[in-house]
């Protein structure tokens, strides 16, 4: 098996279809389908009992009997999964069909790849804004550039990262902790394996809504999740494997914390704030 497709659901149900309808739309097909439902209280499960009904062949339902997480989830799915790469997809987006191949050939052509991101088109509800998530999708050793810079790498979402398994099955398992951005904590984790290739194509569509679990969700703070989860957890990952990287934790409040600093970064260019942010990092 290439791919294993994993994708974690709770209470999804009005995007739910769209996004299975569009794994199996692919035009490669050398995959299985992995669909965590957990413990949704919607029609979620129902939903993907239909599709399991009609590919049965395809598709693999997991029904946690309680809610987990996507962190706990994504572990138990990579588990069981066979393929050699884990593409994951979020239950509110959805693929274009020519993904799986795409990702296939940049794996073949970078077998060495720790993993693979690519472009993602933005969908406010319903409507497709001609956005891309990133203008530019940078390629390379995001590991020894984080090691000298000390800051924080981004990447795309969730449903445009795809993992070689043997990779990704050294930082599991993925703390529990992790109820929701688990991706932060792997792509984090994972780029101390290998160097990360890209795909600047947009090959599916995040789609932003009023139940995204960071982009326009109130409670979401970026500061309290880097600063109380995923830094901690990193730091954590990184010392239990002897790997020399460390993220100091009094940064993120200097630098994201304090409003100039948002007033800076929205009247400054990309380079010039990080160019600031380097310097504060080096003397933090």
């Amino acid at each position: 098996m290439r791919i294993s497709v994993i994708t974690s659901n709770f209470n999804g149900e009005q995007y739910l279809s769209e996004a299975i309808e569009s794994v199996l739309r692919q035009n490669f097909s050398d995959f299985e389908y992995i669909i965590v439902d957990d413990a949704s209280t919607d029609t979620s499960r129902e939903i993907i009992n239909g599709f399991h009904r009609n590919h049965a062949d395809i598709i693999h339902p997991i029904f946690n009997s309680k809610n987990y997480g996507q962190g706990a989830s994504f572990t138990s799915a990579v588990s069981v999964a066979k393929g050699e790469v884990i593409c994951f997809l979020d239950s509110d987006d959805y693929w274009f069909e020519n993904k799986l191949s795409n990702v296939n050939d940049a794996f073949n052509k970078h077998p060495n790849t720790a993993f693979v991101q690519h472009n993602l088109q933005i969908k406010i509800n319903d409507e497709l804004t001609g956005h891309k998530y990133k203008d530019i999708l940078i390629v390379g050793n995001y590991f020894e550039y984080t090691k000298k810079n000390k800051i924080l790498p981004l990447f795309v979402p969730t449903s445009g990262l795809s993992f070689r398994k043997d990779i990704i099955e050294k930082v599991l398992p993925i703390p529990a902790i992790f109820k929701t951005c688990a991706d932060g904590y792997l792509t984090r984790t994972c780029f101390c394996f290998g160097e990360v290739a890209a795909i600047n194509e947009c090959l599916g569509v995040y789609r932003m809504h009023g139940k995204n679990n960071v982009f326009g969700n109130q409670t979401h703070s970026s500061k309290r999740y880097k600063k109380n989860l995923l830094f901690p957890s990193l730091n954590k990952f990184y010392a239990e494997n002897d790997i020399d990287l460390y993220f100091n934790t009094s940064i993120i409040s200097k630098i994201y914390g304090n409003p100039p600093w948002k007033l800076l970064k929205s009247l400054v260019s990309e380079n010039k704030f990080k160019a600031v942010e380097r310097l504060i990092s080096k003397f933090g």
